[in-house]
């Protein structure tokens, strides 16, 4: 009864993590651009992709170490179709100084770029990942800009999060970046997003530190074409549809999303026939009122997952601003591995 109670704030935290991580890349992206009345709104959900992360992270570590007295350090990788998020752990015994020397030191890690840019453009293109051009920049190359940074200082949260840029933020880096863009369409080319988030208790301040790793193709992540990148749960049957979505936890499955076309009403019933045919045991939750459940859990020998129908409204393309256009219904069928 109590795992079935934490089970929708599972799923609520994956989903705020997804949807928080793509609108911190986009907000440091276009951090000059952004006026005051959004500030709140990039506020939120920097916390929330902090908090996510910070809950999912703690609960396997938790699992890791039972004891509640041993601090959680540990390493996790995240894969959001196909996009690479590491995770590390650790904490800081100190004052509230001590926390914004530590803020303040990576805010100045991330005015480096990670590597030079090239100082004469030729056919040979960016340096490698890894090498620098080696050797100081040119003085008559113009200003350079700061990096962009989300950042927010508090008692019991606090956040830095920052776009390190590639190659030095001057006419010339940015020139580089934006023709490097141009050729993979690889948001890498801008530079690399990395973090902090931290809970801070008194004078016990619990960190997690976070970083895009690898490609970040969005075109690939969010083609609607073919399956988003990843993989299906290996321990249950695919749902019919096209992937839409994968959320992987070191390197295992643990939140997959999949269209569903036709009869979405009986999407459900039908996954849980084949469920059922498979000898795979499923609970139905209870509804108010008599509703139409909308919701499985299914366990195997191992694993428990939450199955869930997802049914979004949304006005007829032909005259969206009419109040009385039609609306048409799209409906996902989720698959969530419950975590420990």
């Amino acid at each position: 009864m109590e795992k079935t109670h934490r089970t929708p704030h599972a799923v609520q935290r994956l989903r705020w993590m997804i949807a928080a991580l793509l609108s911190c890349l986009g907000s440091l992206l276009l951090a000059r651009a952004v006026e005051a009345r959004l500030v709140r709104h990039v506020d939120t959900h920097a916390l929330r992709l902090g908090r996510a992360a910070f809950e999912l992270t703690q609960g396997l570590d938790k699992t890791a170490q039972p004891s509640a007295h041993q601090p959680s350090e540990a390493a996790h990788a995240f894969l959001l179709n196909g996009i690479r998020l590491l995770a590390q752990t650790s904490h800081l015994n100190g004052t509230s100084n001590d926390l914004k020397t530590v803020l303040h030191r990576l805010a100045t890690r991330c005015q480096t770029p990670l590597l030079a840019y090239p100082l004469s453009s030729t056919a040979q293109g960016s340096p490698a990942v890894g090498t620098t051009s080696g050797g100081p920049m040119p003085a008559d190359l113009g200003p350079q800009l700061d990096t962009p940074l989300l950042q927010n200082f508090g008692s019991t949260e606090s956040y830095l999060y920052c776009l390190r840029p590639k190659y030095s933020l001057t006419a010339q880096g940015i020139e580089a970046a934006l023709r490097e863009f141009s050729l993979n369409g690889d948001l890498t080319a801008f530079g690399q997003i990395q973090g902090l988030y931290v809970r801070s208790s008194g004078s016990y301040h619990q960190l997690l530190w976070m970083q895009t790793e690898g490609a970040v193709r969005f075109d690939r992540a969010f083609d609607l074409t073919v399956d988003a990148p990843g993989r299906d749960v290996p321990t249950l049957p695919r749902p019919p549809g096209r992937r839409t979505l994968s959320v992987a936890l070191d390197e295992a499955p643990v939140l997959n999303s999949y269209a569903v076309a036709g009869d979405h009403e009986g999407a459900l019933t039908a996954y849980r026939d084949q469920l059922l045919a498979l000898g795979i045991s499923v609970l139905s939750p209870p509804t108010p009122g008599g509703t139409k459940s909308r919701s499985l859990v299914a366990r195997t020998e191992r694993e428990t997952f939450l199955i869930l129908l997802h049914v979004h409204e949304s006005q007829s393309a032909a005259d969206p601003t009419r109040a009385s256009a039609p609306t048409r219904r799209k409906a996902e069928l989720s698959i969530t591995r419950l975590l420990p």
